[in-house]
Formats: C-alpha cells, sequence, structure tokens
C-alpha cells in the first residue's frame, strides 16, 4: 500500500496546482507576481513528485481492484471531486508528472 501514497500525494500535488492555477486564471490573465507565487508555492512538491514520476505512473498502472477504489474515495472525500472526472484528472496529472520530469531532466543535462 505504500505505493498508493506515493500516488495520492503525487496527484494531490497537481490537482493542488491546477486549483492554484485556476484561482490565478479568475480574471482571465496571470501577472508576473501570480506566476512567481504559484511556482514558488507548487515548485518543492512538482520537483519532488516528477523525478520518481516513472515509478509512480508503474504503480499506478499496477493497482489492484482495492486500491483503486481506495484512490477514487481519496479524491472523492479528500479533493471533493465526481467520480467521473477522477481517471481523467489522474491521468492528465501522470502526463504532466512525466512532462515535468522530461523538463527536470533537460534542465539538468541527464
Amino acid at each position: 500500500m505504500a505505493g498508493i501514497e506515493k500516488i495520492k500525494n503525487a496527484l494531490e500535488a497537481v490537482i493542488k496546482f491546477g486549483v492554484r492555477l485556476e484561482d490565478d486564471l479568475e480574471d482571465g490573465k496571470i501577472t508576473f507576481a501570480e506566476a512567481i507565487s504559484t511556482a514558488v508555492a507548487i515548485a518543492p512538491d512538482a520537483f519532488e513528485v516528477a523525478k520518481d514520476a516513472k515509478e509512480i505512473y508503474a504503480e499506478f498502472e499496477d493497482l489492484d481492484d482495492a486500491e483503486r477504489t481506495d484512490l477514487v474515495d481519496f479524491f472523492i472525500i479528500e479533493l471533493d471531486l465526481d467520480a467521473d472526472k477522477v481517471e481523467e484528472i489522474a491521468e492528465a496529472g501522470f502526463e504532466f508528472l512525466l512532462a515535468l520530469d522530461n523538463l527536470r531532466r533537460a534542465v539538468r543535462g541527464v
């Protein structure tokens, strides 16, 4: 079950970023100050998760039925999401994490 906790933490970080971005875009634009504030707020979690993105994604693909149910319940309860949106959000979150990992590797020259 340790793998599912990593998945929860990773997707929660991505969703918090999405919520923060949505808040920043409420007026239809993002100011420089909002962009910096959001980047500073999400960077530690994002880069921590990004370095393990491939491992987390592999764990996600290997979830059994009980773990999937637990993950869906987590999103519904903790993040107030509709059950139908969980899979779509999870997939988009993983795409974001993998892209962030690619960015991290490019920056580091790996």
